[in-house]
């Protein structure tokens, strides 16, 4: 990720460095929100529909209605599968591996578009200075103090 926040800090002037380094983490931030909210969303769904497909309808109950919150916590905790029977166990494990797999497919799309974009890039020459010029740098300064006597 670095090489595009290089890339972005290259091509704009030194003056709106700050403000294009801040957009680019802006948008980085924001995609990655609405990106795990999309696919949380789809595995979410996708797993409703695989424990109600791998376990009976009363096991399934049992479990969304008990304290543990099995469905929606021991699919990652192997602690909690530990004391699931094995069998329902097994059912959460090929439920979240069904539901995994849309997520998966649902993110190709986006990959592909990011490669694809990444392709149309332009080439820019890093700068070869690291510093700010004397008299740009005193532009912006407060005008020395009359002296009186």
């Amino acid at each position: 990720m670095q090489t595009f926040t290089l890339v972005v800090q290259n091509s704009v002037s030194r003056e709106d460095m700050a403000v294009a380094t801040s957009a680019t983490q802006l948008s980085r931030s924001v995609g990655a929100a609405i990106g795990l909210a999309i696919l949380g969303t789809i595995l979410t769904q996708g797993m409703q529909s695989a424990m109600a497909k791998y376990l009976p309808a009363s096991v399934l109950h049992q479990l969304q209605s008990s304290d543990r919150g099995a469905t929606a916590t021991a699919v990652f905790d192997p602690s909690q599968l530990a004391h699931l029977p094995p069998a329902v166990a097994a059912a959460i494990r090929h439920g979240l591996a069904d539901a995994l797999h849309p997520v998966f497919l649902a993110g190709l799309p986006i990959i592909a578009v990011s490669f694809i974009a990444t392709l149309f890039i332009k080439e820019v020459a890093l700068r070869q200075t690291a510093h700010v010029t004397a008299g740009r740098r005193n532009a912006d300064a407060l005008p020395e103090p009359e002296k009186s006597l």
